[in-house]
């Protein structure tokens, strides 16, 4: 018996076999920021700065990580529950809120471990797809441009992106009227994908003033707000600040969702 399953085993790993099931896989395009670093671990210029991936480094240009107690009692070992740690959850919601935010306080907040950046927008995507009801096919708007996995990311669950005016290279900044016609122009409840600060990858925020203003349109609109705030603290140093645009929609009782990272390394 032992001898006939590896006879199976061998057979079915065999190499002709892989070759015909997925010979007709596409490749994937090549990622540009990973692309870009390994550009940079092959320069041996000595005064190389990445600016590729957005993580800390310390000065030895080293990944910044913080020690993890593995031998901590008051840790649970065991397996999560389906929606993550509770008390991490709970930790991240008064990080991207306020710890005073109502919609804590009122319990209208629910918050999903994910696994990464990636992992949230995929989650998010995938739970519109299934669940929010489109006025029409299934579209995300997107600035343009954006960070490149999110074309990918909702097209992989059903969802077409479209492109909305967002960097002027004219002015280097934010083209604010074009933001604002796009908001006004799609149909009503349309998803926009917002990033929340650090714009990525053009590092072009809107004011204060100008998130108010971006509000508004999307509330006579009733346009669905999907945020994606990957860089926290990265924009100003300020987490409360870098968070205004999220806590203001949340305070003008906006219904959204939020892809969080709440820290990010790289080697």
């Amino acid at each position: 018996m032992a001898t006939r399953i590896k006879q199976l085993v061998s057979h079915l790993s065999g190499s002709d076999m892989s070759a015909e099931l997925w010979q007709d896989v596409p490749l994937a395009p090549p990622d540009s920021i990973f692309k870009l670093t390994a550009a940079y671990k092959a320069d041996a210029f000595k005064d190389k700065v990445n600016l590729g991936v957005g993580a800390y480094r310390d000065d030895n240009n080293k990944p910044w990580a913080t020690a993890i107690l593995l031998n901590d009692e008051t840790l649970d070992h065991e397996y999560l529950p389906i929606t993550g740690l509770a008390e991490y959850t709970a930790a991240a919601a008064k990080l991207i809120l306020g710890p005073g935010s109502p919609a804590i306080k009122e319990d209208r907040v629910v918050s999903v471990q994910t696994i990464s950046g990636t992992g949230a927008n995929h989650l998010g995507a995938l739970f519109l797809s299934r669940f929010y009801k489109f006025n029409g096919p299934p579209k995300v708007y997107l600035s343009n441009p954006t960070w490149a996995n999110h074309h990918a990311i909702f097209r992989n669950v059903g969802i077409e992106p479209v492109d909305y005016a967002y960097y002027d290279p004219k002015t280097i900044g934010l083209d604010f009227e074009g933001f604002l016609a796009a908001l006004r122009d799609a149909p009503e409840r349309s998803v926009f994908l917002l990033h929340a600060c650090a714009h990525n990858p053009t590092g072009v925020d809107p004011t204060q003033e100008q998130w108010k203003a971006i509000a508004e349109v999307i509330a006579a609109k009733k346009h669905y707000s999907f945020f994606d705030c990957a860089y926290q603290g990265f924009a100003s140093g300020d987490l409360d600040k870098d968070a205004w645009a999220v806590r203001h929609f949340v305070e003008r009782g906006l219904p959204l969702l939020v892809c969080q990272v709440s820290w990010e390394t790289t080697d």
